[in-house]
């Protein structure tokens, strides 16, 4: 998606003196319903052409239309000259995939026309559109003459309001909206815009000025505008916590959220992480995110060399110059002409550096397509991870006399996390970032390897299943896969402790972090059919280690935790789970720190996962 989304649409333009005025009043997206089969359109195809052809920039004209064949809506939206287009008819999912093919940069707006009886329906239609379009609308049809929009009456907003919460795609929300529902319906809905035609008319059918002023001014202060003011250090936990402070949350729409990072000295690369996904679930949804670059030029370099914008873009589709606000944009761009002039490696050993030179440590950023094999993504991740540098690198760090190995890593961390990305129902980005800490103390050095995908939280995936009634874990769990979990609770239940064994039935009745912890379990997936699993011969032709569905994870808390004395941190749903080596003298092999976040707010964009290796020997 590289078109800016439509906050607020005003539809039905009449001719260049209407336009003009709605322009004034800061109205950016002005719809022209065309080819209709109950409406008369309010203005003919060459003025519409003529109008249009006039917009300053940052204006755009939207085809409102009810044509059903790729090639007529290509044709009249090339005449018109416009790229955004609302598909307001009834039209074959292969026509829609037939127009982006053609015009990949199309925006696309789905209507979902909401009547009494047919709710089952709708939800149909997001489910076989969402994968295509970029946002859907959801409008008022009227019974008594036929029309779908433009009817002057709204509907059921419970309606709408369910399909903002289950759909993937941005919601704007259309139908009988003026001056003086506009604002309540922006609060009750929670859309991603808003759509007005007959409601800032006048009794000519003519657009009134008071009463687009007075709606435009409304749907803003409704969507809102909130700034957050960062600390000086900035981990998951205090990125999360600072979110909340403003009362921000996964599902509320705030119109423009100003992210000020200019005190910010150090940013963890798992925060760092969050913050993409954060701008990535924003941006699906149509709202403006804006940030306030460090005024630390080391921290500046810091997201640099990891790659920050580079990702942004990936994620996203929009540059990251979209991101900043207007007095940052020519600091951050005009500095650093040559390599020479990053200052964070001064002090790095001269490998580290290499590495950091060669983006080693950056963020990657895999796109997932459902017709492609996931094996390839894992095989160059892995494959990174094999490379002559860092394993000097590792080389020099690893503590060989715990008989840790540099493939160690790559195979059952590396490998099984990329693993467990791929397989997320949904996900269409995984990204992998890495970074390890110089330290001056007397404390080991860390290397911290963070991987996110935008797919189903794990929690939700394996519910599901559960629900379908699939099998989730394999008949017979051999003996030594039988060990046990010490659980420490926060949140609903604060400061319960229990343990908890890995042979212990699993059912739909679970709370979410039992769950979560059966994910962990040996012999345990929601994929236990390999639907999405490689075939051992394809996995041995490429020379990358096999692992059974439901043994993934297991194995890497293996590696990461009882070889490597390290700590495995999710952020999946509402939950915040680190797992590490269990306390001396408890029952458990491991040990479950677990934070459930019940408020709207809690539930994270996907699954975070992050693990803290200590490498080298203590000082």
């Amino acid at each position: 998606m590289s078109l800016p989304f439509p906050d607020v649409q005003v539809a039905g333009i009449s001719d260049m003196e209407e336009a003009e005025m709605l322009i004034s009043c800061g109205v950016k997206f002005l719809g022209f319903p065309l080819r209709l089969p109950v409406h008369k359109e309010d203005i003919s195809e060459e003025d519409a052409k003529r109008v249009i052809s006039q917009f300053p920039s940052g204006v755009y004209g939207i085809l409102i239309t009810y044509l059903d064949k790729a090639k007529d809506v290509i044709a009249l939206s090339d005449y018109l000259g416009v790229r955004h287009i609302q598909l307001h008819g009834k039209i074959d999912i292969g026509e829609v995939y037939k127009i982006k093919e053609a015009r990949p940069d199309t925006f696309l707006i789905k209507s979902l026309i909401v009547k009494k009886t047919l709710y089952d329906e709708l939800l149909e239609e997001i489910n076989l559109y969402e994968e295509i379009v970029d946002a859907f609308i959801t409008d008022t049809h009227d019974p008594n003459t036929g029309a779908d929009g433009a009817t002057g009456l709204t509907h059921d907003w419970e309606i709408s309001r369910k399909i903002v919460k289950l759909s993937k795609r941005p919601v704007i929300l259309a139908g009988g909206l003026d001056h003086s529902n506009v604002q309540a319906a922006i609060s009750y809905v929670k859309p991603s815009g808003v759509d007005s035609h007959t409601g800032v008319e006048d009794a000519s059918s003519r657009k009134n000025q008071c009463k687009v002023t007075d709606f435009l001014s409304r749907a803003k202060s409704a969507f809102g505008e909130a700034e957050i003011k960062f600390a000086t250090k900035i981990n998951i936990a205090q990125f999360e916590r600072s979110i909340e402070s403003k009362k921000m949350d996964y599902g509320p729409r705030i119109g423009t959220l100003v992210l000020d990072l200019r005190r910010v000295k150090l940013i963890f690369v798992s925060a760092l992480i969050a913050l993409l996904a954060f701008i990535e679930w924003r941006t699906s949804k149509g709202l403006r995110t804006l940030l306030r670059l460090p005024e630390s030029k080391s921290v500046r370099d810091f997201l640099r060399l990891w790659g920050f914008n580079e990702a942004i873009k990936e994620c996203t589709g929009f540059q990251f110059s979209y991101f900043c606000v207007t007095e940052d944009i020519e600091r951050y761009f005009g500095e650093n002409i040559n390599i020479d002039d990053f200052k964070y490696k001064s002090a790095l050993s001269k490998v580290q550096n290499q590495l950091i030179n060669d983006r080693f440590f950056a963020i990657s950023t895999y796109s997932v397509h459902p017709n492609e094999a996931s094996k390839t993504i894992k095989k160059i991740e892995t494959e990174r991870w094999k490379g002559p540098l860092i394993k000097e690198y590792l080389e020099i760090n690893l503590d060989k006399a715990k008989g840790i190995l540099p493939n160690m890593i790559s195979s059952r961390i590396v490998y099984e996390a990329m693993t467990n990305a791929v397989r997320h129902p949904g996900a269409t980005k995984i990204v992998a970032a890495s970074f390890c800490e110089n330290r001056e103390d007397h404390e080991r050095k860390k290397l911290y390897i963070t991987f996110w995908d935008n797919g189903i939280s794990m929690v939700e995936t394996i519910g599901n299943a559960l629900r379908e009634g699939k099998q989730v874990r394999e008949d017979h769990l051999p003996q030594e896969h039988v060990f046990k979990f010490d659980v420490l609770l926060h949140g609903a239940a604060e400061g319960e402790t229990l343990t908890l064994s890995t042979d212990r039935p699993i059912d739909t009745t679970d709370e979410n972090y039992l769950l979560f912890l059966s994910c962990l379990f040996p012999g345990v997936s929601a994929d236990l059919e390999r639907k999405s699993f490689i075939s051992p011969e394809a996995i041995i032709a490429e020379s990358i280690d096999i692992t059974l569905p439901g043994y993934g994870l297991t194995y890497l808390l293996n590696c990461a935790v009882d070889i490597f004395d390290g700590t495995v941190t999710f952020r999946t749903g509402n939950l915040t789970a680190e797992i590490s080596s269990a306390i001396s003298g408890e029952a458990g092999r491991y040990s479950a720190k677990i934070e459930e976040n019940t408020s709207e707010w809690g539930h994270f964009n996907g699954n975070l996962l992050t693990i803290e290796l200590p490498i080298g020997k203590r000082l």
